[in-house]
């Protein structure tokens, strides 16, 4: 039998996703949310099956009721200042319905945008 050790109190193997300049986004199947340093951290599986957490700020709680497995992308669109004074980090928020289009939400989101017959462009969300 063998063994090892494993660090259980915060740390060890994970890949925390940071939101820096306008335009960084995460898409993926929402995984819930685990326990983090100053709070709970959502988490995203990548299509790759990678695991990426993230801080869920004011404007990001909104997704923790959304349903485990669902498709999302979340585009950071930079911070902006309230009417306090303080600064707040922005973003988009979508979630995937394979009723809309397609079945895969990670490789729809891969896909370029076609322009459509009539000069429009189909945005797949």
């Amino acid at each position: 039998m063998t063994g090892g050790w494993r660090k259980l109190n915060g740390g060890g193997e994970r890949n925390f996703f940071k939101f820096k300049d306008p335009g960084d986004e995460l898409s993926g199947k929402w995984g819930g949310t685990t326990p983090g340093k100053y709070g709970d951290n959502g988490v995203i599986l990548d299509k790759d099956g990678t695991k990426h957490e993230f801080t869920l700020n004011k404007k990001l709680e909104d997704i923790v009721g959304v349903e485990i497995g669902t498709g999302l992308r979340i585009v950071f669109l930079g911070e902006r200042m309230l009417k306090n004074g303080n600064h707040m980090k922005d973003f988009d928020i979508f979630d995937w319905d394979a009723k809309r289009e397609g079945s895969d939400p990670v490789s729809e989101y891969d896909k370029p945008v076609d322009p459509s017959p009539d000069g429009e462009d189909e945005v797949p969300f």
